[in-house]
């Protein structure tokens, strides 16, 4: 089960404004979510998690949903308040969390109030983070870049029509748009953050608001990154705010995505712990120790002649979508997926077995039987995968491994003492094109 932290609620001009507080340090970030991503569910999609749990490694985290959207009170759609009502909730959240000041992250059309609080009240603004955001999204005579008045109506029209449908990953996340689950998932979120009128309406008020004449009253350390190939909001609004915006620095990032939980998301999340620590972390090798998993379908080719081409298509999909979404769930990297199996990468032996359990017990609902192998080594990181002899013992331990079975090499058990792992010793083998023979041990059953 996804974490999620307690949702609270503070009054802020007449309105319950949900917020949530993760971890203690002695610095604050307050995230900023649109209106389709509420509070309360972007910690259920696995890389949003991610990015949030880093952010939690460098302050405490902040997250709310301002009045009209997520779990906080609704508006009336033809009556929708001011920004001056939307900065107010921020500054409530933060009185509410015991925060004097605070780093602010605002993303496209959230990154609004932001600007806003950042420019009225510098005392409590640490520093102001403006993801893929703008200023006035419409086009002007200093904004030639941003979209025709004359097609604003329809923009918005079709906004309120395919939200909460799922098309809006399409255009906002096309990175993760072949992935059911995150369909799924994403299209729940905006149903939730808002209804599509209200949605539609809200985006209205964002996209017709022009912000440019507070730009040079912001005076706090500003970090504004953008993703060079954004359709939605075009880089040119970032170029915009750096030049504008005095103490800023702008950083464009490859990609086409507007969601920051979409794409290339480590490199965005080192710049952000960089600008609030003044800590780089140290450039990744192209050889690391990881946790290898590798899984198989059992009798795969069997299964398949049993239930012919369509229905195994089917079985199949199902089986892939289950792996990958234990993979993401588990704080994994899936490396590849061909064959009948999957191949990835974690940072932890504990995480990749309990994984492992998770993908062969999930399975049996679909009929399936996995085997699965563990080994922890040094991995060489390439271009289209991995590689190493460490990868060759991850497969052989692997193919070793009976129906329903997770089998881990010796390397293995040492790294999760104490962490309620039991092992079950499978022999000394010797695995082909490996120069020594390795023990094997058997995860319990529980694990």
């Amino acid at each position: 089960m996804a974490f999620s932290p307690e949702t609270q609620y503070v009054f802020s001009g007449g309105h319950q404004i949900a917020y949530q507080v993760v971890g203690q340090a002695a610095r604050d970030i307050l995230v900023v979510p649109r209106t389709t991503t509420p509070v309360d569910l972007l910690w259920d999609d696995p890389i949003a998690a991610r990015g949030l749990r880093r952010l939690t490694a460098s302050a405490r985290l902040i997250l709310c949903d301002l009045r009209g959207w997520g779990a906080s009170d609704s508006v009336d759609s033809k009556r929708l308040p001011a920004m001056q009502a939307w900065m107010d909730d921020i500054g409530a959240v933060l009185d509410a969390a015991s925060s004097e000041r605070a780093t602010i992250v605002g993303f496209s059309e959230s990154a609004l109030p932001p600007m806003l609080f950042a420019a009225t009240l510098p005392n409590r603004t640490s520093g102001l983070i403006l993801i893929n955001a703008f200023a006035r999204f419409l086009r002007g005579a200093d904004t030639p870049f941003g979209m025709p008045e004359e097609t604003a109506d329809q923009y918005v029209e079709r906004y309120g029509r395919i939200a909460g449908r799922g098309d809006l990953v399409d255009y906002l996340a096309p990175s993760r748009a072949g992935d059911p689950a995150f369909r799924r998932w994403a299209a729940r979120s905006q149903r939730l953050g808002a209804g599509p009128g209200t949605a539609a309406a809200i985006y209205d008020v964002f996209m017709r608001t022009d912000v440019t004449h507070v730009l040079p009253a912001i005076r706090v350390p500003t970090l504004i990154m953008h993703r060079e190939g954004d359709p939605h909001v075009r880089a040119a609004h970032s170029r915009f705010l750096a030049d504008r915006i005095v103490d800023s620095r702008l950083i464009t990032l490859a990609g086409e995505d507007n969601e920051w939980f979409s794409g290339e998301t480590e490199t965005l999340f080192d710049e952000i712990e960089e600008f609030v620590t003044g800590i780089r972390r140290a450039p990744r090798s192209e050889r690391v120790l990881a946790t290898i998993l590798f899984t198989d379908i059992v009798s795969s080719t069997e299964r398949a002649a049993m239930l012919e081409d369509a229905a195994w298509r089917v079985v199949r999909e199902a089986h892939d979508e289950l792996v990958r979404s234990h993979i993401e769930s588990f704080g994994g990297r899936l490396i590849d997926m061909a064959g009948d199996g999957a191949l990835a990468i974690f940072d932890g032996p504990a995480r990749a077995i309990s994984c492992a359990c998770g993908i062969r017990d999930a399975a049996h609902s679909l009929g399936l039987s996995i085997r699965a192998g563990v080994h922890t080594g040094e991995i060489e990181l390439l271009a289209t995968g991995i590689g190493g002899l460490a990868v060759h013992i991850g497969a052989r331990v692997a193919a070793l491994a009976d129906p329903d079975e997770v089998l881990v090499s010796a390397a293995v058990p040492p790294l999760v003492a104490g962490s309620g792992i039991q092992f079950t010793p499978r022999g000394t083998h010797a695995l082909k094109g490996v120069p020594d023979p390795w023990e094997l041990y058997g995860v319990k059953e529980g694990a």
